[in-house]
């Protein structure tokens, strides 16, 4: 299975790690696809490492933030990637608190797209 491994910026690796382990000892993936941000993203691209697999980077470029500013949509370039993360996905391993936009709107995208979904909400 092809996961995007996701979540919020502000959780420490330390706090997610077991819930990836966890979920990936269940899941099976052969590819983590990550957005590359801090916290739960970082974490699921070294759990990817630790087990041999490259992660698949898609990480939005300052270019694309300028150019979605420009725009007039500085909010747009972090949808933007998570719609091409969830292209190339079967499923969906996201850590998240409850009011977590970025993380809601990959949650929100895989749903549509009907992947497989593995959620965690954790207090602040």
């Amino acid at each position: 299975m092809r996961l995007i491994i996701a979540g919020s910026r502000n959780i420490p690796i330390e706090r997610c790690w077991l819930y990836i382990v966890a979920a990936c000892r269940e899941i099976q993936p052969t590819q983590v696809i990550s957005g590359h941000c801090e916290g739960v993203d970082r974490a699921g691209e070294v759990w990817a490492r630790k087990h041999g697999m490259e992660p698949v980077v898609m990480e939005v470029t300052r270019e694309e933030w300028r150019d979605c500013a420009r725009a007039g949509m500085p909010g747009a370039a972090g949808p933007i990637r998570n719609g091409r993360m969830v292209a190339v996905a079967d499923g969906l391993l996201v850590i998240m608190h409850p009011d977590s936009r970025g993380s809601a709107d990959v949650l929100r995208q895989a749903k549509r797209a009907e992947l497989r979904i593995w959620q965690v909400i954790l207090p602040r």
